[in-house]
């Protein structure tokens, strides 16, 4: 198995197994949202009309950070 380096929302290819922990649901525009997290790495998982995705914590991170900067930015 070929370890794939995530640098953003991968898709998971159909077919492909994630381990997996249900941490919820939610709908968005009619359509049910699953929201989990990767068993072995924590990040958050989301199944959305059929497909999942899995997030990096890199990404996570420097995209948080960003939106804080932005928020702070227009605060002064």
């Amino acid at each position: 198995m070929n370890k794939q380096i995530i640098t953003g929302p991968n898709v998971i290819e159909k077919g492909n197994i994630i381990m997996q922990e249900s941490v919820g649901t939610g709908e968005y525009k009619g359509d049910k949202i699953i929201l989990a997290h990767d068993v072995f790495t924590g990040a958050p998982v989301i199944t959305y009309k059929g497909r999942t995705a899995v997030w990096d914590w890199e990404t996570l991170t420097k995209g948080a950070i960003d939106a804080i900067s932005t928020v702070l930015a227009l605060e002064e």
